[in-house]
């Protein structure tokens, strides 16, 4: 049998997470349930979330076109699965 503990972040306009990781746990999970609307055509509503590159040594052998960011657009339904030692953050809400 497994036992798992969780607890929520609710993002809403202006909301963000500081870039952090998780300690005492294993795996951890962020989901978006919904998206605002863009406020103006071809404008971004934000909440991107951003996984930055755990290697170590990465930073002394990237070369200046890499990049040691990815950030991924929040799409409703989508559940994204994420090693708790990976440094992330979500951008502003807008």
């Amino acid at each position: 049998m497994h036992r798992y503990k969780g607890w929520a972040v609710v993002l809403s306009e202006h909301g963000y997470q500081h870039q952090h990781v998780h300690s005492r746990t294993d795996l951890i999970g962020v989901y978006c349930v919904q998206r605002p609307d863009a406020q103006t055509a071809g404008s971004d509503p934000g909440g991107a979330l951003t996984l930055i590159d755990p290697r170590t040594g990465r930073l002394s052998t990237r070369t200046s076109w890499e990049s040691d960011l990815v950030s991924l657009q929040p799409v409703p339904g989508r559940l994204l699965p994420i090693p708790s030692f990976v440094a992330h953050r979500v951008d502003v809400v807008t």
